[in-house]
């Protein structure tokens, strides 16, 4: 699988930077802390190959009334998680960057200078 090889790379490059990785059908999901996101998704968008350049989604989830047992493991106490869902234009392969964060700081660092459309995130309930 594509993603296992993306998975290696970016261990490779980042080795403390993936908290929990998994695949739910053709993506691979890595969560990531909010100081990683900015150099693991720079790195997925410049490395030769991998050409993760395109955003496809940006969104905020709040955990706060998910069950225990439906709520993702990486989340730890975490109530937020900012999503990006980055497409690679080499190959037909999608990953999910997930970044937990707590309640009494809930920011994350913008991806605007990387990604175009991630200018929209200031719709989201959390500080980017």
């Amino acid at each position: 699988m594509a993603g296992n090889s993306v998975l290696e790379q970016i261990q490779a490059q980042f080795p403390t930077a993936i908290r929990q990785s998994r695949t739910d059908g053709d993506f691979l999901i890595l969560s990531l802390s909010r100081d990683d996101l900015p150099p693991v998704a720079g790195f997925l968008k410049a490395a030769p190959g991998l050409n993760y350049a395109l955003l496809m989604d940006l969104t905020a989830v709040d955990y706060l009334r998910y069950p225990a047992e439906i709520r993702p493991a990486d989340l730890g106490n975490a109530r937020f998680a900012v999503v990006y869902t980055l497409v690679s234009l080499e190959a037909p392969t999608r990953i999910r960057l997930r970044v937990p964060l707590e309640e009494a700081d809930a920011v994350v660092d913008s991806l605007a200078d990387l990604y175009g459309a991630a200018v929209a995130s200031s719709k989201l309930p959390i500080r980017i």
